[in-house]
């Protein structure tokens, strides 16, 4: 799939985001600066708590499952992931990630950076719907949250949602109900994963949700590499250590297995005199066991490493005398992040580890490591696709905007761009549903792509692409369409090539998303 496809999905992955935030749920952000609102009764209570905590630790995650209902149409299910990708004094940069009801990417979408700042405005509330607060107690993931209960009723919509007091702004669930242009409509947002309570949960993560981690995630993309630093010897004996390197590489991806290189590299990360690279074939479909599995303790931990904090599964399990500890990441399924094993001979401990120094997916933000980028030698193609960052130049101009229509001809969403400084955009986005009233805009950020991750998947397999004119009132846009089939499911979308903004975006036959207007500057 051509590489600017990835700006045209951050548009569509904030478009779907909107879409999925239950009226109520959001303050009304003032300049495009992120606000926390309680009553002064919550304020009082928990006075000490910083509003913007969330944000404030890298590599935090959440998830949230919406359950949504217009009128007589199907029931939509959906996930958003969030993830706190860096913290600086003043600014968080959240990454935001849709997910099917399957929890896999949607079609022709990708990840949303936007900015988090950490300043509060004070908001004029003239002329705002009454907004009933309450302190109260919810379970939500086994866990019993202090929240803020927030009600309100506007525009024929009737919304509750309740928000933790121990990190302002995390929405535990929200209910919304009502009517808008005569359609009835119903949405349901909860909090499915939280990834502090992998620390805070009794008993931690049950080993049936660590299994639904796909393993083989980690095989399924051809380019990708990785590298460990091995080192064993006799503990306290660290100058006779012996030290070498492993690098891996996709080189192929089928449906049912993967095969893989294996270099077995020296100190200094030069191949062994004599030794090639291994090709190794990677079955997909689990082997069946020929005797009983070792006991392995399963839990869930952080751990440091490449400059970053990882989320991980450690596993434990002794065998013959050897006590071995892994930790493997949850974010990356299949990729061992480290591990130690310990063997005692005589008085003396013999002890290997293993540790991760090198991940191509990492290239763009793990200075120095040294890894190159698998689409390097494809130089062809690139050449051809036009550049995400000029695309965005070209689209986000101050007093530009657009309008897309969404959930099949129901839900309009307006976008205008306010203001456009250092790599970021400021955006009002209104929405309405049928012939209803514009709703308040809500304020947003956009950050200027940089460079963009391969996004192969062997579940996509494109069958067309081509050229068009579409013309908007006074405005031409040269297009591309692309064709495929996405997990067996028909998919075609029409990107604008000078904007990258999605203008048409079909899935199994219903239209997505489309472009009814545009005004660029």
């Amino acid at each position: 799939m051509p590489t600017y496809k990835l700006f045209a999905s951050l548009l569509v992955a904030g478009a779907l985001l909107i879409a999925f935030v239950p009226a109520g749920a959001q303050d009304k952000p003032d300049d495009g600066k992120t606000t926390s609102k309680t009553d002064d009764k919550a304020d009082k209570a928990d006075a000490e708590v910083d509003p913007f905590a969330l944000y404030k630790k890298e590599s935090r995650t959440w998830m949230h499952k919406t359950t949504s209902k217009v009128g007589d149409m199907d029931e939509n299910v959906s996930y958003v992931r969030y993830e706190v990708k860096e913290v600086a004094d003043d600014y968080a940069v959240l990454m935001t990630s849709v997910l099917d009801k399957n929890k896999k990417p949607v079609p022709d979408m990708d990840r949303m950076e936007s900015k988090v700042r950490f300043e509060t405005a004070e908001n004029d509330q003239s002329g705002q719907p009454d907004v009933e607060t309450e302190e109260t107690t919810i379970s939500i993931l086994d866990t019993e949250w202090k929240a803020v209960a927030v009600s309100t009723e506007t525009d024929g919509m009737t919304t509750k949602s309740w928000s933790s007091m121990e990190y302002p702004g995390l929405l535990l669930k929200s209910e919304t109900s009502g009517k808008s242009g005569g359609m009835k409509f119903e949405s349901k947002t909860e909090l499915v994963e939280f990834s502090d309570l992998q620390k805070t949960t009794a008993g931690g993560t049950d080993d049936a949700d660590i299994e639904e981690l796909d393993w083989t995630w980690l095989y399924r993309k051809v380019g990708r590499s990785w590298m460990h630093k091995n080192v064993s010897g006799y503990s306290g004996d660290d100058e006779n250590n012996n030290v070498s390197y492993t690098k891996w590489e996709v080189t192929e991806v089928h449906e049912d297995y993967a095969m893989c290189a294996t270099s077995m590299l020296d100190k200094d990360k030069k191949p062994f005199t004599g030794m090639k690279s291994i090709q190794t074939k990677l079955d997909f479909k689990p082997a069946e066991s020929a005797g009983q599995a070792p006991e392995m303790e399963k839990r869930e931990e952080t751990i440091k490493l490449l400059g970053k904090e990882w989320e991980t599964v450690a596993m434990t399990s002794e065998i013959g005398g050897t006590t071995t500890t892994s930790w493997m990441s949850k974010k990356y399924p299949g990729l061992v992040l480290k591990m130690e094993s310990k063997l005692e001979i005589g008085d003396k401990d013999w002890v290997t580890t293993m540790e991760l120094v090198e991940f191509s997916d990492l290239d763009e933000t793990t200075a120095g490591s040294g890894s190159e980028d698998p689409t390097a030698g494809n130089t062809d193609n690139k050449a051809n696709e036009p550049d995400p960052g000029k695309q965005w130049d070209a689209l986000y101009q101050e007093g530009a905007w657009w309008v897309h229509k969404m959930s099949q001809g129901q839900l309009l969403m307006k976008t205008k761009v306010v203001s456009v400084k250092d790599g970021f955009a400021k955006t009002k986005v209104s929405m309405k549903m049928g012939d209803g009233d514009w709703m308040e805009p809500t304020d947003s950020e956009m950050r200027r792509p940089e460079k963009q991750d391969a996004l192969d998947d062997p579940k996509w397999k494109e069958t067309g692409k081509g050229t068009e004119t579409i013309k908007f009132g006074d405005v031409e846009l040269e297009c591309e369409w692309i064709e495929g089939e996405y997990d067996g499911k028909k998919v075609r979308t029409v990107l604008s090539i000078k904007y990258g903004i999605v203008v048409k975006a079909e899935y199994d036959g219903d239209v997505t998303m489309e472009l009814t207007e545009i005004h660029p500057k």
